[in-house]
């Protein structure tokens, strides 16, 4: 008796190695494509947290180291040149060093803080967002010299700008931003007192 030799493969056995792995690589493709936009996402929403942390932090030292507190400021009335949202003004003693002998003496270096809404062009397929920009300025009358320029906010509504609204009896300041979602957050401080 002769034996037949068995070492291929039934057309059955091929159909049903294609169909497998057909359904194989499906999945593999659905869970590629949902992990690209919840990617986007999060990327979207993480940045949005660190702008609501930045604003709410540093917003609340601004406001209560302030002397002088003025909302919707024209370009000629601050170190900007530009509107500003928000402008604050403060002094701070300062030890300044002799070049004789004796003890420093002390001067008052006076500060500005300017926070500037700007809109961010479209960049394709992200739609135009906005940023909220804080710039710390040193003054000497009328001359600024720019110290520091950090954005706090760079996820911001392009439609809604952030308002600032000031409540004299309770002497607190309130800025309220609107992220590129639609979602709105609120930084409030406490003015320091005279």
């Amino acid at each position: 008796m002769t034996r037949h030799d068995e070492a291929g493969v039934t057309l059955i056995e091929l159909l049903v190695a294609l169909v497998v792995t057909s359904a194989i690589v499906l999945a593999m493709t659905g869970a590629i494509i949902i992990g690209f936009r919840t990617t986007a996402t999060s990327d979207e929403r993480l940045s949005q947290n660190r702008d609501i942390q930045l604003v709410q932090g540093i917003f609340p030292q601004d406001v209560m180291g302030a002397d002088q507190v003025r909302t919707d400021v024209a370009g000629a009335a601050n170190c900007t040149g530009s509107t500003a949202l928000l402008v604050l003004n403060w002094s701070t003693p300062t030890l300044v060093p002799q070049t004789r002998p004796g003890p420093p003496v002390t001067t008052l270096t006076s500060y500005e803080v300017d926070y500037i809404y700007a809109q961010l062009p479209a960049d394709p397929p992200d739609p135009a967002t906005g940023q909220l920009v804080r710039r710390l300025y040193r003054t000497a009358g009328t001359q600024c010299t720019l110290l520091s320029t950090r954005p706090l906010a760079s996820s911001v509504s392009a439609t809604v700008t952030p308002a600032v609204s000031i409540d004299a009896a309770a002497q607190t300041v309130t800025l309220t931003v609107t992220d590129s979602s639609g979602n709105k957050y609120v930084a409030r401080a406490k003015e320091r007192s005279s």
